[in-house]
């Protein structure tokens, strides 16, 4: 068990050097390691080594693995530039007030990451590098109190045109159990009578605004993604517990032309790629139909369509590897949009600026096999 210890406290001393460098840690590049919801890393850590002895001795080999890999993926991020390293630190510091969001309240604070994290895009597309580290946090707030209080009043507006057999302690559905009827009654508040929708754009004309969320609640013309964030909030804030879910990721092909390797540093040139197209998103949560448990799945790209499905009574044993949180995925994604949306616009600056994101947040992010020859 010597060895066990010695790679517990190496593990344990590397992910503690990523909050001292403020860098976020979701994920190890090369392994099926995830953080859990919490985003609580240093708790996850010291949880994974409480296991049986001969759990851990069939992990040690992958556990090996993985120190190796978060060394290499820390040097890698230490290697970005300033300006980028100063984006990193913010998703660091979202990353530590998750942690605290979720120790006080685990059931909605996934639905508060996405919320917080939409506020802090506002900061990053807004002249992000000409601008001080003060005005910055004084964007955040503004942003997030700013979104906070449009996506309240919505929530209101909802909740007062509402039936009363809908309503329970004012909430949809409250103790007596969500089913299909009442998110049938959301997606018509919010896709038929207020017109949110699903809108066919163009990066290059329609600018970043389908990937914000303060402009899509202002045009009610979103993407996929921030649509099933706004319904997801709404819908939390109305007390129904909804998660954002992902179609898989599509293979991303970044042109060679764009990525320089030399020094191990993201450079861009003058062409820019294409891109994936955005992934389409669903808004599920549990419920009953006809007194049998189900899946509920909404459609956010068609109107909010609303669908079931059967699901067992009894839960799966939980794997030794956490549960990925959506607030992760969603985080993951916005990142990835940014590179596709300034792709498309030309901005290789801003490429490489959202790149390091990208990777920062997504241990499965194409751009990481670009590090292949360094990385493995």
């Amino acid at each position: 068990m010597s060895l066990t210890i010695l790679l517990y406290k190496s593990i344990l001393k590397t992910t503690q050097a990523y909050s001292k460098a403020s860098l976020p840690l979701t994920g190890i590049v090369g392994t099926r390691w995830t953080a859990p919801p919490t985003l609580d890393v240093v708790g996850y850590v010291r949880h994974l080594f409480r296991q049986p002895t001969d759990t851990l001795q069939a992990d040690l080999n992958e556990g090996l693995h993985a120190f190796r890999q978060l060394n290499k993926q820390l040097s890698v991020l230490q290697q970005a530039d300033e300006t980028y390293r100063s984006a990193l630190s913010m998703w660091a510091r979202e990353q530590a007030e998750v942690v605290e969001r979720m120790r006080a309240m685990p059931q909605h604070g996934e639905a508060q990451a996405v919320l917080h994290a939409w506020g802090l895009l506002e900061v990053l597309t807004n002249d992000f590098p000409n601008s001080s580290a003060a005005s910055r946090d004084e964007q955040l707030i503004q942003h997030q109190t700013e979104l906070r209080s449009s996506l309240s009043d919505l929530a209101d507006e909802v909740r007062r045109s509402a039936p009363a057999h809908l309503m329970h302690q004012d909430q949809l559905g409250g103790t007596a159990g969500v089913g299909p009827e009442h998110l049938r009654f959301l997606s018509e508040e919010l896709f038929q009578k207020r017109k949110f929708r699903n809108y066919p754009f163009e990066w290059v004309y329609d600018g970043l605004d389908p990937a914000r969320l303060r402009c899509v609640l202002k045009t009610t013309k979103g993407m996929p993604l921030t649509l099933g964030a706004l319904y997801t909030q709404v819908g939390t804030m109305l007390g129904v517990d909804l998660r954002m879910c992902a179609t898989p990721v599509p293979s991303v092909h970044i042109p060679e032309e764009l990525m320089n390797m030399k020094g191990r540093q993201v450079r861009v040139g003058g062409s820019t790629g294409q891109g994936p197209p955005p992934l389409q998103w669903t808004v599920q949560t549990e419920g009953t139909e006809d007194g049998k448990p189900v899946l509920i799945s909404v459609d956010v790209s068609r109107k909010g369509e609303v669908t079931t499905h059967p699901r067992a009574s009894v839960s799966e044993p939980q794997s030794p590897y956490a549960r990925r949180g959506f607030h992760m995925d969603v985080w993951a994604e916005m990142a990835r949009v940014m590179v596709t949306a300034h792709q498309r616009r030309g901005q290789s600056d801003e490429v490489a600026f959202w790149m390091y994101q990208s990777m920062a947040l997504d241990a499965n992010a194409e751009e990481w096999a670009q590090f292949r020859t360094y990385i493995e």
